[in-house]
């Protein structure tokens, strides 16, 4: 209407555009805004639009000559130095692309602008690495949680910051002696007596629940919900409330490996080796004979693969939650004489060898790492990442086992190995790494479980 009776009046071709935009009238829209830029080129409305259209288009360089002309015509304009940083980030030019996001940074501060400045540092420091850049990473990280607690990247940024600042040691009183590890989840840690399971909040330490029973466990496993084995039941207990929420039979069960949709129970008896598999609801779906030389893990997407070592490498085979065969192969190699299985995640697993690490997926595609110089002590997983460690070095690298990190800084402050703990007469702890050097050593209370962390 606005146009109607005044075709000459820019910003209601501004407007139009705008709504033209968003009910996917590209080009329409596009024309909307170039009438409106004839009319009065300076107007920042809609060079922006235009600009940001260009840019979703993908056309990088019209875009960017749209943004420099806004940023001349008006230097105040911080989404103008925002989207070349963008632009100039898009084509890899990191540090034009920093120059821009200062800019911006300097008009206008906000948790979006700052979060990009990060995407710029973390790339810088992916190509190379540098302990003052990391820190500036850091540092803008906590800007974002502390500045700017209700927005989104608030939160995404506290969990890294939180991983980041825990303890090195957390106190976990007990009241009696241990049956089997206990088992660390993110927000409890399940505690086996024997005849009670305890669950303990992973922050306060405070007591979440208990369950008592008359029949001791002997193990207990976690996946999205805890089974508790004992001499006559196997048990699944609700993770939050530790509900019993059915119990079986227990038939001769000598592990349980839980996934997504039920577990997988392994069971040997009368010189048989036999896997169930079990919906989440306690339900059998089917079972499989094995030898005694396989080994079997489950994926959480609830397939199944078993393995037998051999003499340079292994044979395995991937079966369904019905235990039919999905894909069967093998990994041979020179090298691969000492490969272990090491974890496996949602729908792969990963061995090492003695310079590599292997990702064979639930569809038998097998990738390996780089191989490197010096022989790994040891591969795990930590959160995000793979955790690589030799002699000298510790390394990180992502579960495409690309994007392989050398950790900087002082590694003494990095305990990912496996430790040993050792509480002597008078009450106090010793921490051992896995070389047996010795490095802590404190007086406790009582007796405790520790947790060690970063």
């Amino acid at each position: 209407k606005a146009i109607l009776l005044n075709p000459e009046f820019y910003p209601s071709f501004i407007a139009r555009g705008i709504v033209l935009y968003k009910l996917g009238f590209r080009e329409e829209s596009k024309k909307n805004f170039e009438f409106s830029i004839s009319k009065n080129s300076l107007t920042e409305l809609s060079n922006y639009n235009l600009g940001i259209l260009l840019l979703n288009d993908n056309l990088l360089e019209d875009a960017e000559g749209l943004f420099k002309k806004l940023i001349e015509s008006n230097p105040n304009f911080s989404e103008g130095f925002y989207n070349l940083s963008f632009i100039e980030f898009q084509k890899g030019n990191l540090e034009l692309a920093e120059k821009y996001i200062l800019s911006a940074l300097n008009l206008k501060r906000n948790p979006e602008t700052i979060s990009a400045h990060i995407k710029i540092l973390e790339t810088r420091n992916e190509e190379n690495p540098s302990d003052s850049i990391y820190k500036k990473i850091e540092n803008l990280k906590k800007e974002i949680v502390e500045g700017y607690s209700t927005s989104k990247l608030a939160s995404k940024y506290s969990n890294h910051l939180k991983k980041q600042s825990s303890h090195f040691l957390k106190n976990f009183p007990l009241k009696d002696q241990l049956v089997g590890d206990p088992i660390l989840l993110s927000e409890s840690l399940i505690i086996n007596y024997g005849t009670a399971l305890y669950s303990l909040d992973q922050e306060t330490t405070e007591l979440k629940w208990r369950l008592y029973s008359k029949f001791k466990y002997t193990s207990i496993y976690a996946g999205n919900r805890i089974y508790a084995l004992n001499e006559k039941f196997l048990e699944q207990i609700h993770i939050d409330t530790g509900k019993i929420l059915w119990r079986l039979k227990n038939l001769n069960f000598k592990e349980i490996h839980p996934h997504a949709l039920g577990f997988f129970a392994l069971n040997e008896s009368l010189g048989q080796k036999k896997i169930y598999s079990y919906s989440l609801r306690g339900e059998i779906i089917s079972e499989l004979n094995i030898s005694f030389l396989q080994s079997p893990i489950s994926f959480f997407d609830g397939n199944l693969f078993v393995y037998e070592k051999q003499r340079d490498g292994i044979d395995f085979r991937i079966y369904d939650l019905g235990l039919k065969i999905l894909n069967s192969s093998s990994l041979y190699g020179n090298d691969l004489q000492d490969l272990a299985f090491r974890f496996s995640d949602s729908s792969a697993c990963f061995f090492q060898s003695k310079y590599a690490v292997y990702k064979i997926t639930s569809l038998a595609d097998i990738s390996k790492s780089k191989d490197f110089s010096n022989p790994l002590i040891n591969v795990f997983f930590d959160s995000e990442n793979i955790i690589l460690r030799t002699d000298t070095d510790i390394f990180t690298m992502n579960k495409e086992l690309k994007q392989i990190k050398k950790i900087r800084g002082n590694v003494k402050n990095l305990y990912f190995q496996k430790y040993s703990y050792r509480l002597q007469p008078d009450s106090k702890l010793e921490i051992y790494n896995s070389n047996e050097k010795k490095i802590w050593e404190g007086s406790i209370p009582e007796v405790s479980i520790f947790s060690l962390q970063n």
